[in-house]
């Protein structure tokens, strides 16, 4: 049984409502803890940033963040946040595999993955409260 047109779209819009507000938690937490997230990068990604830099990239996901949640330039914003996601999904990934004990909060990355997925691949339906142009449901 189909449902209809406004579930889909009611339930895209909360998906990417929900998606975006994690990815802007993150970039908060970057402008706001820099250091906590230079130590998050070093440990997961072997990469020794700058505060500074943080806060910059912080800026930029906010930036994403809040043209992903307006649903704006679909194709680029939502392949961006599905790539970081990935990124972010790689560099746990040994926590991922092994989610019991101190790493069961990682576990979470792989429904977010599969979410980002989900919303990427149906894009084009998601047109609830968009700034984008809105395409037909079905043509």
């Amino acid at each position: 049984m189909v449902r209809s047109n406004s579930n889909i779209s009611l339930g895209l819009f909360l998906l990417r409502f929900g998606l975006g507000l994690f990815l802007a938690l993150w970039g908060i937490n970057k402008i706001i803890s820099p250091e906590s997230s230079a130590t998050l990068f070093a440990r997961f990604y072997f990469l020794d940033l700058y505060p500074s830099v943080l806060m910059i990239i912080g800026a930029l996901q906010l930036v994403l963040s809040l043209l992903f949640m307006l649903g704006m330039y679909k194709n680029i914003t939502y392949a961006l946040a599905l790539a970081l996601h990935v990124v972010a999904t790689v560099g746990v990934f040994q926590e991922v595999i092994s989610p019991f004990g101190d790493n069961i909060r990682y576990v979470s990355y792989i429904p977010v993955l599969f979410s980002f997925i989900v919303l990427f691949l149906l894009r084009n339906l998601d047109n609830r409260w968009t700034l984008s142009k809105k395409p037909k449901m079905f043509s």
